[in-house]
């Protein structure tokens, strides 16, 4: 089950046009479509049989299936924001992965949702790669971080319930920051090919579609 568990997180614009996608599972490790270069490579990667969000009920899911009309979410979604609310958890992603001691790298620290649009903004209009590398980095802290947090919220749950649970084994931090960088980095190398207002027409038959 573990291994067809993909984690997920958005961005988008300020008019709701999606951006980034940032996703994890065991099978793939961590990977990035962004828009204008391989958005739409989203919808031809092989079906999970779950997904995990944050909000993605009410935020991810609905834009997704806006931008690939054909695109199915997997049956099974778990939306972490419940989860966290049975904690009694207030506030969004950021908030409590900071109560809960999960820390931020590599420029994404004290960022939340409201830079996500301003970050594409600076780079789809000056074409500033900071601006990029900074946005990229700090969509893949998000769905890195959900597993953990996930792991973090089956032990408070089982605690509070006074059964025992014994967590699965997570990466290392300083394994976790590298593998973030690696994958930011490969993108950062077709910066200068990246069109942001527009699609490839690939991107456009996928965006129709939802398929290849």
């Amino acid at each position: 089950m573990l291994d067809r568990l993909c984690f997920l997180d958005i961005e988008t614009t300020w008019d709701g046009r999606v951006t980034v996608i940032g996703c994890h599972d065991q099978r793939g490790g961590s990977r990035l479509y962004v828009r204008g270069h391989n958005l739409g490579d989203f919808v031809r990667e092989p079906p999970s049989l779950a997904m995990a969000t944050f909000n993605g009920g009410s935020f991810d899911l609905p834009v997704l299936r806006r931008t690939f009309p054909g695109w199915q979410p997997p049956a099974l979604h778990v939306d972490l924001r419940t989860v966290t609310g049975r904690l009694q958890e207030r506030g969004g992603l950021k908030a409590i992965t900071a109560r809960w001691g999960l820390v931020r790298s590599g420029g994404a620290e004290g960022l939340d949702g409201s830079d996500a649009p301003l970050l594409w903004a600076r780079f789809a209009q000056d074409r500033d790669v900071e601006s990029l590398r900074r946005l990229l980095t700090y969509n893949l802290y998000d769905v890195v971080q959900l597993p953990e947090l996930a792991m973090l919220a089956c032990e408070k749950l089982a605690t509070q319930d006074g059964r025992h649970w014994t967590r699965p084994s997570h990466p290392a931090r300083g394994t976790q920051d590298e593998g973030i960088s690696a994958v930011v980095g490969s993108i950062l190398r077709h910066a200068d090919r990246i069109d942001p207002d527009q699609f490839h027409a690939e991107e456009g038959r996928a965006l129709r579609t939802g398929q290849g």
